[in-house]
């Protein structure tokens, strides 16, 4: 099964600590904290949003204050990515960790809006209803599918493929922060792979980690330039 931890060190990696940037979607809710770069109030720290923040508190049983958000802790922030963001996803019950971490990181990076649209691509690949929902269905059709690591290969390539072509269609944004949304695709890329390749050496078929690692270093330099 899929496990939320092994991808926290690359959320770490590639989110920064607190931001002010009023470019930002999570401007529109700010903390009482203030940036005394630009005076405006910090709204969103390792990724989280103020507004997340506001919602995790509630569930989580977590402090709300501005002040809080900004001292916020690894442990807080690992469980608002378990609670908030993997497991609105079911995420613990699919097999395919390469699959597992391109759907969070839709939630993660788009909110439910833009894992909807991934999750509806995926089901379309499946051939099911494309409710858009990671419902019982679509876990077992997905695991069922991914049994064979060529098909996991294929699919998690074809989602990673749509998302970055999600990503670069924000016309406003992309040019903005498009070069770290790509690195970041980059790495759930060549991760995914690696997921993918340990699958077949598990398997026994060595012949297969070679033409996979042809096609992992096709891939990541087609859009390494992006």
């Amino acid at each position: 099964m899929a496990n939320y931890k092994l991808i926290l060190p690359s959320v770490a990696t590639f989110e920064g600590g607190l931001s002010s940037d009023p470019r930002d979607n999570c401007s529109d809710i700010k903390s009482d904290v203030i940036d005394p770069k630009n005076g405006l109030g910090y709204h969103t720290n390792k990724g989280v949003c103020y507004e997340t923040w506001l919602s995790a508190s509630k569930k989580l049983g977590f402090n709300s204050s501005g002040k809080s958000f900004v001292n916020m802790t690894k442990i807080q922030w690992e469980s608002i990515i378990k609670e908030l963001y993997w497991n609105t996803l079911n995420l613990d019950n699919v097999n395919s960790q390469a699959i597992a971490e391109i759907l969070f990181q839709s939630r993660w990076g788009s909110g439910p809006g833009g894992a909807r649209t991934l999750v509806r691509f995926m089901q379309k690949k499946l051939n099911i209803a494309q409710t858009g929902t990671m419902n019982a269905l679509t876990i077992t059709k997905l695991n069922d599918y991914t049994k064979n690591v060529s098909k996991e290969q294929s699919l998690f390539k074809d989602i990673w493929e749509r998302r970055l072509q999600y990503l670069q269609s924000l016309k406003k944004l992309f040019p903005i922060y498009g070069r770290g949304w790509t690195r970041r695709m980059n790495d759930i890329l060549k991760r995914g792979l690696s997921y993918i390749g340990a699958n077949i050496s598990e398997n026994k078929k060595p012949i297969g980690i070679i033409g996979l690692t042809l096609v992992a270093t096709g891939i990541y330099y087609a859009f390494s330039k992006n």
